[in-house]
């Protein structure tokens, strides 16, 4: 949780989701996610300029029985990047992102 009353930054940056279809854009429109604690979730979503990337939000536990978190990006593939520096326990257990495929680049 610290060390030493310091809440230790925790980072996990997946790779680029292309969904099996590169080159080919998608409208990403929405997200569920199963975690435990507080954490953020942003995106990268130009893989040839990785400093490209979304404003966090924070996701707010088991986003499966509800609605979506929504998402909002047009790109070809998406990397989420998924921050906690909470003093609590942090898992990271599944994402899953729905999109539209809307055609070549």
């Amino acid at each position: 949780h610290t060390d030493d009353g310091t809440p230790i930054e925790v980072e996990v940056q997946m790779a680029f989701q292309d969904a099996k279809s590169p080159g080919v854009a998608k409208q990403f429109y929405g997200g569920d996610y199963v975690v435990g604690g507080s954490p953020t979730v942003s995106f990268k979503y130009d893989p040839r300029d990785p400093g490209k990337e979304t404003i966090a939000m924070a996701i707010p536990g088991d986003t499966r029985p509800g609605d979506i978190l929504p998402v909002e990006i047009v790109a070809p593939a998406i990397a989420p990047v998924f921050r906690h520096s909470a003093d609590e326990a942090f898992e990271l257990d599944a994402a899953t992102f729905y999109f539209h495929t809307l055609g070549t680049v």
